[in-house]
């Protein structure tokens, strides 16, 4: 009997759909001796807590599965949420999904977002197209079409086509569509204007403001690219601002460093103010502007 209803169930595919009026309890005996089946359910107890089961329908096609000790809602035609577990899980709208929660609160709000191996963590993918990917004791926001990919114990928000990737321990915004942060540990970074770049950010707080701006291998510095096409890379213990289009540090150390006006590069500054702004700077060996 039970081979023929899941083979019945498996043919109708795209057709299943939640069937509310059916709950199995434990302690009933499902059986089927083909398949040797003759056992309470798992977690028996004779306690009764509902089980999720699966119908069909031609009119709407959505599907639960796996929930175990859990709270979960689907509202919207062809929402889905596999192997939720111990959790509150809502896929609210068409084409929502929820896939591998544990232990969580997960919302996945809006058509076409997605929210995959979330882990005792407060997830959000709130707009059309948001997607969330191993999120873990970590509390992640995507808004629209926005990307968060394994963060871990961290704030994270991206909100318009924005990334952010592997984000540690760490309170992390992509705050504008195309900004990308990756690799932030242990810091306060901010991606904040459409194409800014922060790479491998470290006990840092690092802003690439305008479009464009990259900042490479912040350590333990306050940094700022702050103008389209800015670049600083590898500060260490200082304080950088490459300030108008064009400008590069480079090997900042210990230091208090600007290249304040487009095409001006610093390389290798040491424990020196430096200054390159098209006219009067101030350096010290083994600094040079240009």
């Amino acid at each position: 009997m039970l081979g023929h209803a899941l083979g019945v169930l498996l043919g109708e595919r795209a057709q299943l759909v939640l069937h509310s009026a059916v709950h199995l309890l434990a302690g009933d005996a499902l059986t089927d001796r083909r398949l040797g089946l003759a056992r309470r359910l798992r977690r028996q107890a004779l306690t009764a807590s509902a089980v999720l089961a699966l119908g069909t329908t031609r009119a709407t096609t959505r599907a639960v599965l796996e929930a175990s000790r859990t709270a979960v809602v689907t509202t919207g035609p062809r929402a889905a949420v596999v192997g939720a577990v111990a959790a509150t899980v809502a896929a609210t709208t068409a084409g929502a999904t929820v896939i591998g929660a544990v232990a969580a609160t997960v919302a996945a709000t809006t058509a076409g977002a997605t929210v995959i191996g979330a882990v005792a963590a407060t997830v959000v993918a709130a707009t059309g197209g948001a997607a969330i990917v191993r999120a873990v004791p970590a509390t992640v926001a995507a808004t629209g079409r926005a990307t968060v990919i394994g963060a871990v114990p961290a704030t994270v928000a991206a909100t318009g086509r924005a990334t952010v990737v592997r984000a540690i321990a760490t309170a992390v915004a992509a705050a504008t569509a195309g900004a990308a942060v990756v690799r932030a540990i242990a810091t306060a970074v901010a991606a904040a204007t459409a194409g800014a770049a922060v790479v491998r950010a470290v006990p840092a707080t690092v802003a690439a403001a305008t479009a464009g701006a990259t900042v490479i291998g912040a350590v333990p510095a306050t940094v700022a690219a702050a103008t389209a096409g800015a670049a600083v890379i590898g500060a260490v213990p200082a304080t950088v601002a490459a300030t108008a289009a064009g400008a590069t540090v480079v090997r900042a150390i210990a230091t208090a460093v600007a290249a304040a006006t487009a095409g001006a590069t610093v390389i290798g500054a040491v424990p020196a103010t430096v200054i390159p702004s098209g006219s009067r700077g101030t350096r010290s060996p083994g600094t040079w502007g240009a």
